[in-house]
């Protein structure tokens, strides 16, 4: 009996140093749980670090975007650069497209023709291309001008002339004008033809009879003096 007493407490205190042992592990492993709690802890401060990368990331993008802002800004900039630069060229062109200034003097129109002859010669000569000769508002081209135009290179002092009308009147046809026709060298220089009708009349200077003044002149038949 005694022998039964002691093997059951030999075995009660087995079970109690085993039990014992078993709650010592559990202490030893809630330590290490703490402790690897708290480790895990600092894990979590690692992700906050990690996020915290995350955010100089973010920082370095925010840079990025400020950047290709600028660089939009700076292309828009060389564009408008581009811009002003081809303003500038039109202004050029047009500046090297402008006409510049001559002295040369503008085509007269077209006027009237008077046809001159000369030996085996015929011309028709536009009174208008000769110079014009203004007095009391009028405009008058020179019967020698006319000549010089058809003979070009002749001598007034070596010529003369007769003259006739559209309606074929001739002043030889006149008694008063036997005197005067042809009109011989300088004299022709008096002779003034109205651009607007082709009537012929004279400088009062030359004191020609009004026979010789002939309306509507057609032709003017020159030749050389004898």
């Amino acid at each position: 009996m005694r022998n039964a007493f002691l093997s059951w407490t030999f075995a009660a205190a087995l079970a109690c140093g085993l039990a014992i042992a078993a709650c010592g592990s559990d202490d030893e492993d809630t330590t290490p749980a703490a402790t690897g709690g708290s480790a895990g802890s600092a894990g979590s401060a690692g992700s906050a670090g990690t996020a915290g990368t995350a955010g100089t990331a973010g920082t370095a993008g925010a840079a990025g975007s400020a950047a290709g802002a600028s660089g939009e800004a700076g292309a828009a900039g060389e564009a408008g650069a581009s811009g002003q630069a081809g303003a500038a060229g039109s202004v050029d062109d047009a500046g090297t497209d402008a006409e510049e200034p001559t002295d040369a003097q503008p085509e007269a129109a077209a006027g009237k023709k008077v046809t001159v002859t000369y030996k085996t010669t015929t011309v028709e000569v536009d009174i208008n291309q000769t110079q014009v000769f203004q007095n009391g508002g009028t405009d008058y081209s020179l019967v020698s001008d006319v000549i010089l135009v058809a003979i070009p290179g002749g001598t007034l002092a070596n010529l003369q002339a007769n003259f006739e009308a559209s309606d074929g009147y001739n002043p030889t046809s006149k008694a008063n004008c036997a005197s005067v026709v042809p009109v011989v060298g300088d004299k022709l220089t008096k002779g003034w033809i109205t651009r607007s009708n082709r009537n012929l009349e004279w400088d009062p200077t030359a004191s020609m009879p009004g026979c010789l003044n002939v309306d509507d002149l057609a032709k003017i038949m020159v030749e050389d003096k004898p």
